[in-house]
């Protein structure tokens, strides 16, 4: 039972990194996406071209990478949970659907764990940055 709870919660932190990750690399359109209609796009357009949206969407890749590693686990999920919720209403506005706050709350529930359990036993400094030091 306890390596089934270590499995669910190694794979919360790959899916809340892959949805940071996929949110990010979205916004910044770097992922070789084809040409678009003007002919000025490829791999490396830029669908924002707000500098605070950009900063967001980079911490927010920055985070994503941390948190699959699982290096400072509990702050790196906070703050990306923070970030996340933040470029959303950044980038989307206010108004508040329904699909919008069914994502908004399950990213909630989803860091919510790992805020409190910490990254757990697969975490790359498990015992924390004492021992590595």
């Amino acid at each position: 039972m306890k390596s089934l709870l270590e499995l669910l919660h190694l794979g919360d932190r790959f899916l809340l990194a892959g949805i940071f990750g996929a949110f990010a690399f979205r916004g910044l359109n770097i992922v070789g996406s084809p040409a678009t209609a003007s002919g000025l796009g490829g791999p490396l357009a830029v669908v924002d071209s707000d500098a605070a949206s950009l900063a967001l969407r980079a911490l927010l890749a920055m985070i994503a990478i941390w948190l699959a590693f699982g290096i400072r686990t509990r702050v790196v999920a906070l703050l990306g949970a923070t970030l996340f919720l933040s470029a959303h209403f950044f980038t989307l506005g206010f108004d508040m659907g329904s699909d919008r706050a069914l994502v908004l709350s399950i990213i909630a529930a989803m860091a919510a764990p790992l805020v409190l359990l910490g990254g757990g036993r697969f975490a790359m400094f498990s015992k924390g940055w004492r021992e590595v030091l």
